[in-house]
């Protein structure tokens, strides 16, 4: 039998996804700053290979609510531009940033594929669930490699399909949901050819079903206090829409790829 995923999301509700409601809403299972699983932990998983220095300049794209950002300021002492596509999500970390404006962050709104980054610009660049709205990924790619300077590194991390014949069920999703999703191995040819340097790719799956799992778990033991703000209706939204992701997880459906890319110090002429 096959399952519909009709029920976990409608057009109306991915076109406000990142309205200050539904990202204040996202962070009841992911935790405050973050709207992608793993908090604070998953940064560190991401970059455990990647050199972090104190004092470097680190550009993260769709910051979100800014926890990454904050992350590497308080971290590494870092100087942090954040810049997202969506207006509610800028203003609520720019009202964050006031509480804290000793903090070396700058949060801009700006399009990944048109914002002039600048040339040889930052150290690193972070990039998580970003490119799967973007049917076109090669202007951003080309953007970031511009900015980044040589030597820096590109810690790119997205949803992305799997190798194998997708579910119709996933196909489905996909469409219902605007993504353009790629698998790791057509994302990482792209990077080569725009002329960065992959360094390292994996496919975590298994990692991003265990925290969808930890997400549901979260929200179920919340599930009182999330009542009490936002209503049953979009528990039942969330709680069948985990559910489901974890399935297409499991049918290795969707994938979480994770990619380390760096810009050559030197060109190859």
């Amino acid at each position: 039998m096959s399952h519909s995923p009709t029920h976990t999301t409608t057009p109306e509700k991915e076109a406000s996804r990142y309205s200050k409601r539904n990202i204040l809403r996202s962070e009841r299972m992911y935790g405050t700053g973050f709207n992608s699983s793993g908090g604070t932990e998953s940064i560190e998983f991401f970059c455990q290979d990647v050199p972090l220095a104190q004092g470097m300049s680190v550009l993260d794209i769709g910051c979100g609510s800014g926890g990454t950002a904050f992350y590497f300021a308080e971290k590494y002492n870092a100087t942090v531009v954040g810049m997202d596509y969506a207006a509610d999500a800028i203003a609520l970390s720019q009202d964050r940033l006031r509480e804290q404006s000793h903090l070396p962050i700058t949060f801009e709104q700006g399009d990944i594929q048109t914002t002039d980054l600048g040339r040889d610009r930052f150290d690193l660049i972070w990039c998580r669930d970003v490119f799967i709205y973007l049917q076109d990924k090669s202007k951003g790619w080309r953007n970031i490699y511009n900015a980044l300077k040589p030597g820096g590194y590109f810690v790119y991390s997205d949803f992305c399909k799997g190798d194998s014949n997708l579910s119709p069920e996933f196909r489905e999703h996909l469409e219902m949901c605007n993504y353009h999703a790629w698998t790791i191995a057509q994302s990482c040819d792209l990077m080569r050819e725009i002329g960065f340097e992959v360094v390292d790719s994996k496919n975590l799956s298994l990692w991003l079903a265990e925290n969808f799992q930890a997400d549901l778990h979260k929200l179920e033991q919340n599930r009182e206090a999330f009542l009490q703000e936002f209503g049953e209706e979009e528990y039942q939204h969330l709680t069948s829409r985990w559910q489901v992701k974890i399935r297409y997880c499991q049918q290795d459906d969707l994938v979480q790829g994770l990619i380390i890319a760096t810009k050559r110090e030197f060109e190859i002429s």
